[in-house]
């Protein structure tokens, strides 16, 4: 059985990330993880939030990533 999906709207990540939020908060609201916010970013070639979760990923070390 896959793992359910969720659909990540990046708009709402800009916003967010417009109201001061960090990307770790914004993962912890959406119940999703950093990860998954990046994979979303990527396939939309979204460069700001492709760099917040990069930055974010590399400031809590990739194997310690929060999940919701």
């Amino acid at each position: 059985m896959p793992f359910p999906t969720k659909r990540i709207d990046l708009s709402e990540v800009h916003w967010l990330l417009d109201a001061g939020e960090s990307i770790h908060q914004i993962a912890r609201t959406m119940h999703v993880t950093v990860g998954g916010i990046l994979r979303a970013a990527e396939r939309a070639r979204d460069p700001r939030i492709i760099l917040a979760c990069r930055i974010g990923l590399h400031q809590w070390g990739e194997g310690q990533e929060i999940a919701a």
